[in-house]
C-alpha cells in the first residue's frame, strides 16, 4: 500500500500542482491554503493516480484535507491500487477522517483493486464508529476480499474488535459465511480465544460446528491452541466434543498433546471417548521415517509423546487404555521414552512394563529413547531415560528390520552422547555392540 506514496517525478502535473503535492507531502498547511487560494487544482496527481488529497489522508493531514475537500476535491478518486481518500483513512485508523470523506461524498463502498472494502479496514483496525457510518450509508457487509474470500465481520475477529462485531451483527451481517478456506467469524474469534467476540457471535447463532476445509469445527481450533474457556463457550452452545479433523483429530487428542488439563477435565467431563483414534496415515515407508505423524494415535499416546505427566493420570483415571498401540506399533512406553522425560517413563512403565515390544519395523524402545522428538529434550535427559530402561533391562543395542541399532540411530547431533552410553551398557553387559559409534570407528 504504502508504495503508491513514494516520491514519484511530477510528471504532467502543472507547477501549482506540483508545489501543491509537495507543501502536503511536507505537512507545510500554510503553503497548501495559499495554493489553493490562487486556484490550484486541489486534484492534482502523481503519475501513479496518487492526489493531493490522498497523500494529505495518508500523512493524517486532517486541516489540508479540509482545505482540499472545501476547494473541491473529488474524494473518490483511486491510484493505481485502488485506494482510494476513503480506503487509506480506513486503513489507518482514521475515524475521524474517514467521517470527513464520507460527509464530503465518499463511497462508502469503495473498495482496492484487490477487493478490500473501506468497511473490511475499518473492521480490522478497529473502527466500530466508523463501521456502523459506513453500514448506514450503504457499505455492502458481507463483501469478501479477492485473496483469502473474508469478509469484514472476518477481519473483526481476526484482530480481536469485539465492538466491530457487535456493530456488524447489528447491521446485519451474515454470521455463516466462511472464508475461501473455511473459516467463519467464529473460527477467528476462538482462534483468537477472544472469548466476548466468541459470545456475541454464539449468541448471534453462529455455528459452533462449521468446520474448516481441513475438517476442524471451532472445538478443534479451541484446543489446539489451549483456549479452554472458549472450549467450554463452544459446548454450553452446543458443539460436538469428539468432532474429528480430516486427520481424525478430535479435541481432546488435540488438548491431550499439547497437554493443556483445562481443557481436557472439559472434554472429559462432557462425555468424549479416552480411547478414541486419529486417522490411519499413509502407510508408503511404513515407519521408516522416524518423525513421521503417528497414525490411529490415541490422547494417552499423544500425551506421553508430549511429557505430559499430569494429562497421563487424567486420562488413565477416565479409563484410556494403556495397552493401545499406534498403527506402527509403537506403545505408550516407547511414545513416553520419546519425551525424554523420565518421570513420564517411569509412569508409563508402571502401566507398561514390555521391553520387549516391537513396531511394525522392529524398532524397540531403546530406539525411542534416541528419537528426539521434543525440542526441549536434553542429552542428559536422554541419557537418565537410557539408563533407566536398561536398569529394568531393555536391550541396549536392538537392531530394527532396516539395519539400524539404537547405538546408529543416536549417533548423531544433537544426541551422540546417548550412542556412547549405548555403547558402554552394551560392552558392560559382555557383548560386542553391532555398530560402533562413529568415535570408535
Amino acid at each position: 500500500m504504502l508504495a503508491a506514496f513514494v516520491v514519484a517525478p511530477d510528471v504532467g502535473t502543472s507547477d501549482s500542482g506540483a508545489e501543491l503535492l509537495e507543501a502536503i507531502r511536507t505537512g507545510d498547511g500554510a503553503t497548501v491554503a495559499v495554493l489553493l487560494e490562487q486556484g490550484a487544482d486541489p486534484d492534482s496527481a502523481l503519475p501513479d493516480g496518487a492526489t493531493a488529497l490522498t497523500w494529505a489522508v495518508h500523512l493524517q493531514e486532517a486541516g489540508s484535507v479540509r482545505r482540499l475537500l472545501a476547494a473541491g476535491a473529488n474524494p473518490n478518486i483511486a491510484n493505481e491500487y485502488g485506494d482510494s481518500a476513503l480506503t487509506l483513512a480506513a486503513a489507518n485508523g482514521d475515524s475521524a477522517l474517514v467521517l470527513t470523506l464520507l460527509e464530503a461524498g465518499a463511497d462508502p463502498k469503495a473498495a482496492r483493486w484487490n477487493g478490500e472494502t473501506a468497511l473490511m479496514l475499518a473492521a480490522g483496525t478497529g473502527l466500530t464508529d466508523s463501521v456502523r457510518l459506513l453500514a448506514e450509508r450503504g457499505a455492502v457487509l458481507d463483501a469478501r476480499e479477492s485473496q483469502r474470500g473474508q469478509t469484514a465481520l472476518m477481519w473483526a475477529a481476526a484482530e480481536g474488535h469485539q465492538g466491530v462485531i457487535e456493530a456488524l451483527v447489528e447491521a446485519g451481517a451474515d454470521v455463516g459465511l466462511r472464508s475461501s478456506r473455511g473459516f467463519s467469524a467464529l473460527a477467528f474469534a476462538v482462534s483468537r480465544n477472544d472469548l466476548g467476540s466468541v459470545r456475541v457471535l454464539l449468541e448471534a447463532e453462529a455455528d459452533p460446528n462449521a468446520g474448516t476445509d481441513d475438517g476442524s469445527a471451532p472445538t478443534n481450533i479451541a484446543a489446539s491452541f489451549g483456549h479452554s474457556e472458549a472450549l467450554e463457550l463452544l459446548l454450553q452452545a452446543g458443539a460436538g466434543f469428539s468432532v474429528p479433523d480430516g486427520k481424525g483429530r478430535t479435541p481432546l487428542y488435540s488438548a491431550a498433546k499439547i497437554g493443556d488439563s483445562d481443557s481436557v477435565s472439559i472434554l472429559l467431563a462432557a462425555g468424549a471417548d479416552p480411547n478414541i483414534r486419529t486417522a490411519a496415515v499413509d502407510s508408503l515407508g511404513s515407519n521408516r521415517n522416524l518423525r513421521r505423524p503417528d497414525g490411529e494415535d490415541t490422547p494417552l499416546l499423544a500425551a506421553a509423546l508430549g511429557g505430559h505427566l499430569g494429562i497421563l493420570r487424567q486420562l488413565v483415571a477416565a479409563g484410556a487404555d494403556a495397552s493401545a498401540r499406534t498403527q506402527d506399533g509403537a506403545t505408550l512406553l516407547m511414545q513416553a521414552a520419546r519425551s525424554a522425560q523420565l518421570p513420564v517413563v517411569k509412569y508409563a512403565y508402571s502401566l507398561d512394563d514390555d521391553l520387549t515390544a516391537k513396531t511394525t519395523i522392529g524398532r524397540t524402545v531403546m530406539h525411542a529413547a534416541v528419537i528426539l522428538t521434543t525440542p526441549w529434550g536434553t542429552q542428559d535427559e536422554i541419557c537418565e531415560v537410557i539408563r533407566f530402561l536398561a536398569e529394568q533391562g531393555a536391550d541396549p543395542d536392538p537392531i530394527d528390520e532396516g539395519g539400524r541399532t539404537a547405538i546408529s540411530t543416536a549417533d548423531v547431533w544433537p544426541v551422540e552422547k546417548a550412542s556412547m552410553l549405548l555403547y558402554e551398557l552394551t560392552v558392560a553387559a559382555g557383548r560386542t555392540p553391532k555398530i560402533l559409534p562413529t568415535d570408535l570407528r
